[in-house]
């Protein structure tokens, strides 16, 4: 996977998330956000939460998953998303 493709972000994205999720859904976005940023960029880490919040709405509105209801554009969780792109790129 090179930087600045959605295969990054996916698959860096994932892997974030399974790994942080057991610790709380708000250091869970924090941290995908961090590991996109320092694997793939961190436009292509912006572009990946944005991106989550409209697949939420999308699975929402089409399949009428309450979970995805819920957490469709959380303030929360957009500030989550920016918190980690300035995490350090080291």
């Amino acid at each position: 996977m090179s930087p600045g493709d959605a295969g990054c972000a996916l698959g860096h994205g994932l892997i974030g998330a399974l790994q942080h999720l057991p610790q709380g859904t708000r250091f869970a976005h924090c941290m995908t956000s961090c590991e996109i940023s320092r694997q793939c960029g961190p436009v292509t880490a912006a572009a990946a939460g944005v991106g989550k919040e409209f697949l939420d709405v999308f699975l929402c509105k089409t399949f009428g998953f309450k979970e995805n209801c819920d957490s469709a554009f959380q303030p929360q969780d957009l500030f989550d998303d920016a918190v980690g792109l300035l995490c350090p790129l080291s």
